[in-house]
């Protein structure tokens, strides 16, 4: 009996001394000082002198595509001016979608002249009208111009609607 005594006693000792070491070790991990970083890495856009900046003026927001049969690429040649005081770039063009390819002059459109912007749209295969964006990075005040391409597709698959499921009884 004494036996059990003293190896329950070792045991429970041997634990304290165990768990104590984890508290330390916690302890110094929360008396660590963090480092601090203050540097920030930043793509930084050249800041654009508003008294001779260009200026990119588009047709309008929204170019409609009409009806597009599914699966086929439509296409459409979109101009803009530069009604601005300062040679206008066009650095890069992307869509919202890899359906939707914007090619662009990488040519400086002069002030007072014009730009023109090809815009090519693949159709999925499920029907429906839909909306993609086309983002311009230009040297413009604002840098960055935005415009939108819709179409209605065509003579593909319907789409599926999902069942709704029914309301829960509350």
């Amino acid at each position: 009996m004494k036996r059990v005594k003293i190896v329950a006693l070792a045991l429970f000792a041997s634990l304290a001394v165990v768990s104590c070491k984890k508290e330390t070790k916690q302890e110094q991990v929360l008396e660590t000082q963090p480092v601090e970083n203050t540097a920030v890495v930043q793509e930084e856009e050249p800041t654009v002198d508003p008294a001779t900046a260009p200026t990119l003026v588009l047709a309008q927001e929204v170019y409609d595509f009409g009806d597009v049969k599914a699966g086929e690429t439509a296409e459409q040649v979109i101009t803009f001016k530069n009604e601005g005081k300062g040679p206008l770039i066009i650095k890069k063009a992307q869509a919202s979608c890899g359906c939707t390819v914007p090619e662009y002059d990488q040519e400086p459109v002069p002030v007072g002249g014009e730009g023109k912007l090809t815009v090519k749209y693949k159709a999925p295969e499920v029907n429906g009208k839909v909306t993609k964006e086309v983002t311009l990075t230009t040297n413009t005040v604002k840098g960055r111009e935005t415009f939108k391409i819709t179409a209605n597709v065509v003579g593909g698959k319907e789409r599926e609607v999902a069942p709704v499921a029914p309301a829960p009884n509350l």
